[in-house]
């Protein structure tokens, strides 16, 4: 588990010393270690914590108020001890679709046949108040990711984009960050995939889960103080004909909360636009994504481009170029390279930037 003491954490929040202890004494906030110094140790869940109350108080409410609310999402627990995949079934209009999902639910390992024989506990009105109980409580289930995959799946299918945003919110504050991303957000995108690949949904149910996602992160980001000058930098961009970002706004984030400044070029970068900006910013990483070999396979340009590009990495050993993707995506994009490095895989990134920064996580 990683720890921080209060400067780390009065950093990461925005909020000074003072206030984190008043919140800390007067509101019961947090409850960080104490060491026997006297000195506070606080976790990486009571930064997120801080965070959230910081996000709510922001919006208008009272600082007791807020804390009161965060509290409230481990009280209001018991509405969905009982969900079930046939929940799931009942929230998702054709039978067909229903039961598709199930089934890639079942072989993707988030649920077990037993959890799909199971019959539903809540009624068809108590299941209907889902949309609205997920977006302010806390599921008692947190301890599973599968639940929280299903409730997204379930406000994905009805283009319920305000519920996906308040779930991820809500799972964010509780589980942390790391948790929400390799146990929910990933396992949530490849299902959303999948579902759009084989037809059992549409394309405006893929798009708007998905963004919902990248939106989600974005303000994540948002919350989180800029880091001060001198901060190592993390430089993303997608390669030529690749559309998806989503992985690189989860690695910015990631990045800020270590203490990079981040910068981002978007979805197909316009030629030279990459060397320009490595050549500006002198970026300690430059993050590259790339989610399908069909650009390359496509269009052997792309490929000479990653070629042009290593060429381009041997002239700046100061910056640290890397490729990151599904390892079959990554492997075949880098075969030939010599200075671009594959990222198989978000720890592996984490652990990258973490050691750039000088920071040991247990």
């Amino acid at each position: 588990m990683e720890w921080y003491r209060i400067k780390q954490v009065a950093e990461q929040t925005g909020l000074s010393e003072q206030l984190i202890r008043k919140w800390e004494q007067r509101y019961g906030a947090v409850q960080p270690r104490r060491l026997d110094n006297g000195y506070r140790m606080y976790s990486a869940a009571d930064v997120d914590r801080l965070l959230a109350i910081k996000q709510i108080v922001d919006s208008g409410t009272s600082v007791s108020q807020a804390v009161e609310s965060i509290g409230d999402l481990r009280s209001d627990a018991a509405l969905f001890e009982d969900l079930t995949i046939s929940d799931v079934r009942e929230a998702i209009p054709a039978q067909a679709a229903r039961r598709m999902i199930e089934e890639r639910l079942q072989r993707s390992g988030l649920v077990t046949e037993e959890r799909l024989q199971q019959s539903s506990t809540l009624g068809e009105h108590r299941f209907s108040q889902i949309g609205v109980a997920a977006a302010g409580m806390q599921p008692a289930f947190a301890s599973d990711p599968s639940e929280w995959v299903k409730l997204l799946i379930v406000a994905g299918t009805e283009g319920r984009t305000r519920d996906i945003n308040q779930i991820l919110h809500r799972c964010y504050v509780m589980n942390g960050f790391r948790a929400m991303i390799h146990d929910v957000i990933v396992p949530f995108l490849r299902t959303v995939g999948v579902l759009w690949e084989d037809g059992s949904w549409s394309e405006d149910q893929e798009h708007l889960s998905s963004l919902s996602v990248r939106d989600f992160l974005v303000q994540r980001m948002a919350d989180l103080p800029d880091a001060p000058e001198g901060a190592p930098t993390l430089l993303t961009s997608c390669i030529p004909g690749e559309r998806h970002d989503i992985m690189l706004n989860i690695a910015m984030l990631e990045a800020k909360r270590l203490g990079f400044v981040t910068a981002f070029l978007g979805t197909e970068p316009a030629p030279g636009a990459i060397e320009r900006a490595v050549q500006r910013l002198h970026p300690t990483v430059l993050l590259l994504s790339a989610t399908s070999d069909r650009h390359l396979v496509n269009h052997p340009e792309h490929q000479q481009w990653l070629e042009t590009l290593d060429h381009f990495a041997a002239s700046l050993p100061g910056t640290r170029f890397c490729l990151g993707g599904p390892k079959v995506i990554v492997e075949l994009c880098t075969k030939a390279l010599s200075h671009i490095h594959a990222v198989e895989s978000l720890p592996h990134l984490f652990a990258e930037l973490e050691v750039i920064c000088g920071v040991q996580v247990s």
